[in-house]
């Protein structure tokens, strides 16, 4: 949840980057609850890497309209880095590196997913979002033993059910609109010849 990763960054931040209890508390700690609020204003308690990608651009927006000042959109801005740095890494580091992920692959299923996320023509910010839903999708895959699509088999269903324990309706009818454009690049690659199951809309998850 989204207070454990705050906990979790924050003392991150006191016991690696050195920063003072004060400084993580003063500077840090109010931009992440503001991130918190902004997330649970919109229904979502758990990190969900599409609702923090708003943030950023909500923020940006706001900056460019001189509506905040220079300190607070910087602060703002580090403090999402360090959300998504730490949730995906389990650590800080003063220089953001390339993030490893918490969803790991196998050696074909990354190959595939850096096939489709070239295939896809949009911005970087996008591309992110489409990345980290494939590759947990490809992760779940993984775990119920499904590891070649070429074998002709999925199960999106079962997926969408996983990511419904953990996901607003909203961000679960992003995650299905992602899925069903990787299931368009599975088929028109050859590798996965079943109809994307529309009738996922009809699937009790959707129901209130």
């Amino acid at each position: 949840m989204l207070d454990d990763l705050i906990e979790q960054t924050s003392s991150c931040m006191i016991r690696v980057l050195k920063l003072s209890p004060r400084t993580v508390y003063g500077q840090s700690y109010g931009y992440m609850k503001a991130i918190q609020d902004y997330c649970l204003n919109h229904g979502e308690k758990y990190y969900n890497p599409v609702l923090l990608r708003k943030v950023w651009e909500e923020t940006e927006a706001r900056y460019e309209r001189g509506e905040i000042s220079q300190s607070h959109y910087l602060g703002k801005r580090k403090c999402l880095e360090r959300l998504v740095e730490y949730y995906n890494t389990g650590t800080l580091s003063w220089t953001m590196h390339k993030l490893k992920q918490k969803y790991r692959l196998f050696d074909e299923y990354k190959a595939l997913l850096e096939e489709f996320l070239q295939m896809l023509v949009r911005d970087p910010n996008t591309i992110y979002d489409y990345s980290w839903v494939i590759r947990r999708y490809l992760n779940y895959l993984q775990s119920i033993g499904i590891t070649d699509v070429w074998k002709k088999s999925s199960d999106l269903a079962g997926f969408i059910l996983y990511c419904s324990k953990e996901v607003t309706r909203g961000s679960l009818r992003t995650i299905l609109s992602y899925a069903k454009r990787f299931h368009e690049f599975l088929r028109g690659t050859g590798r996965l010849d079943i109809p994307f199951e529309g009738r996922m809309q009809h699937n009790t998850i959707w129901k209130t």
